[in-house]
């Protein structure tokens, strides 16, 4: 049922306030157990035969409880931030399709960006926050969509982006099952249960935009070229997905789908049978990607800057968060990789820091906040895990397996480029935790499936 609208207030553009209610105190849990009973629904359709589902519920659970916190944190600890702008963005555009209808679709299918507004709307946009760049305004268009379903409750438009991105989740962790079966259990530790990827992944962000194209991107692919099944209809998919990551961060949709075809090749030269051609193709493809490293370098460096600004920006979409930024800042959340020379030697020479910096910090020492003490955690615990699989695979054998594996090539390759291009951006660890998710899930991943291939050599070896 759509919500009859109420009029314009003046705290419609006081994007300082709380937008919570108190009767969403009601409506939250009715939402809540009404996506759990569309979860079991979907699943039972989906996998009449399944032994997953308690997996699958649980982690719907947890999804969307990421999403109701996140959403209270930016309300009642932040007072406001760019999930807030996203939300308010989208309660005005309904408001005002209840009011003009013909001027809300219209400015519903405005692309966002400057020189994409008539004339005639440049009045009204000028009480939105959010309409001056296509990847923002996107997710107001999403947000004001979900809400119409949800009389305006934040908490429940946050539910409705928990739970299409959970699916996507949920699609990426059995597409990686079906590669790696015996290693079932921690895949689904690792995909569904991370905390950075639940909270972050969960809200009313372009992060969770991004991932869950991303996710449904990789599936999409893995179902025409190696499932083979459904090929238009995957395609079809895999075309809105990429067209989503080129509106929302299209330095996302460069580097992933760089490592998305270095994945198809490399399984291509693997299928190959006579040994020298093999060899000979694998060479070419290993020579395509370093070509392409440079490239996507080259163009990360000429793009740094302008994105940089951009999302910080936006992050501070008023005097008040720009002060509140500033204020973190001088709390010490921030990081230093030292000057930047946004050319190819210069990312080389600053990519250990970056790569170091995104997936393994903040350190503990360095968290002055709950909110980053629990990133320092999970970063610790990841660091951890990354030098037991290192060290129990002899450092040599856990690049060997790497190389010996098409998915663990794509996992690695990604997941370095994208931590370079991140660690340079994100300016402090709070906008960090955000930023690095989309390669998480595949670093992870990469692990767990490189420490599998050891105990099953291990199990040989005594057999």
């Amino acid at each position: 049922m759509l919500l009859t609208i109420p009029l314009f207030t003046d705290n419609d553009l006081n994007f300082s306030q709380n937008l919570l209610h108190w009767w969403e105190i009601i409506l939250l849990p009715v939402y809540f157990f009404f996506f759990i009973k569309i979860g079991k629904y979907y699943y039972n359709k989906k996998n009449p035969q399944g032994t997953d589902k308690k997996l699958f519920i649980n982690g719907l659970k947890i999804k969307m409880l990421g999403s109701i916190f996140i959403t209270l944190i930016y309300n009642l600890y932040y007072s406001g931030g760019d999930t807030t702008a996203y939300f308010n963005d989208g309660r005005l555009l309904d408001k005002l399709l209840f009011h003009d209808p013909v001027t809300a679709i219209r400015m519903f299918f405005v692309s966002g960006n400057r020189g994409s507004w008539p004339d005639d709307l440049l009045n009204i946009i000028s009480s939105f926050r959010m309409p001056f760049a296509a990847n923002t305004w996107i997710v107001v268009k999403i947000s004001a969509f979900f809400s119409l379903f949800c009389f305006q409750s934040m908490l429940c438009t946050s539910l409705f982006f928990a739970f299409f991105s959970y699916l996507c989740m949920w699609r990426f962790y059995v597409t990686i099952v079906a590669m790696y079966p015996q290693l079932k259990r921690k895949l689904g530790i690792v995909i569904i249960y991370v905390p950075s990827v639940i909270i972050w992944g969960s809200g009313i962000f372009k992060d969770t935009i991004t991932l869950s194209a991303m996710l449904v991107l990789f599936c999409a692919m893995y179902q025409v070229f190696f499932a083979k099944k459904k090929a238009i209809k995957n395609l079809l998919i895999a075309g809105v997905s990429g067209y989503l990551l080129y509106i929302v961060k299209d330095y996302i949709l460069f580097s992933f789908s760089v490592s998305i075809l270095i994945w198809l090749l490399i399984s291509l030269g693997f299928s190959i049978k006579i040994k020298i051609l093999r060899v000979l193709f694998l060479v070419f493809i290993i020579s395509t990607a370093v070509i392409s490293t440079f490239v996507m370098i080259n163009y990360l460096g000429k793009e740094i800057a302008a994105t940089a600004v951009k999302d910080l920006l936006e992050t501070t979409v008023s005097t008040g968060q720009y002060l509140h930024a500033v204020s973190e800042q001088s709390e010490g959340s921030t990081y230093d990789l030292g000057n930047i020379d946004p050319t190819i030697q210069g990312f080389i020479a600053i990519a250990p820091k970056a790569i170091n910096v995104t997936l393994f910090r903040p350190y503990l020492w360095e968290s002055n906040k709950v909110i980053i003490f629990l990133s320092a955690l999970e970063s610790t615990l990841i660091f951890l895990y990354f030098i037991y699989v290192l060290l129990k695979n002899k450092v040599v054998f856990f690049f060997i397996k790497i190389i010996k594996d098409p998915y663990l090539i794509l996992c690695i390759f990604f997941t370095l480029i994208f931590a370079v291009f991140v660690g340079v951006s994100s300016f402090n660890f709070g906008s960090l935790v955000r930023y690095k998710i989309p390669c998480i899930p595949f670093f992870l991943t990469a692990l767990v499936i490189i420490d599998g291939k050891r105990k099953r050599a291990d199990k040989a070896l005594f057999m």
